[in-house]
């Protein structure tokens, strides 16, 4: 009688409510996407895709900030150590420091670039 009873609960727990199949049948299919690319070869799925023309500003002058101070340290570092020796490190970079703020190849000394980056918001 006992395995009666748990045979009778193993059948009802494989039967699903009909508002849960429903739910499960009612999926939509993405394999159709029209986002999708089909192509062939990789040459077709390059002429496909198109790359917009006025892409927005890079918002990110940190990356290039970072990277000017770092080829411009380089560039000086030698330079100052010619010029005077026997300084600590910490006051050579102080010094390149300095020279930074005040040089050409310092981004945020060119006023086009401060408009970018006004544009997109990250000065205030």
């Amino acid at each position: 009688m006992v395995k009666k009873a748990e045979e009778a609960n193993k059948r009802q727990s494989r039967t699903m409510v009909e508002e849960e199949y429903e739910r499960m049948m009612l999926v939509t299919n993405t394999n159709r996407d029209d986002s999708l690319i089909e192509a062939r070869s990789v040459e077709e799925a390059i002429t496909q895709m198109s790359v917009a023309d006025t892409l927005p500003p890079d918002c990110h002058p940190e990356r290039w900030l970072k990277a000017s101070f770092k080829a411009f340290e380089e560039a000086e570092l030698p330079r100052l150590k010619e010029e005077k020796p026997g300084l600590t490190h910490n006051q050579y970079k102080d010094m390149i420091w300095k020279l930074w703020k005040k040089s050409p190849d310092n981004l945020l000394n060119h006023a086009s670039l401060y408009l970018t980056l006004n544009q997109c918001g990250v000065l205030c």
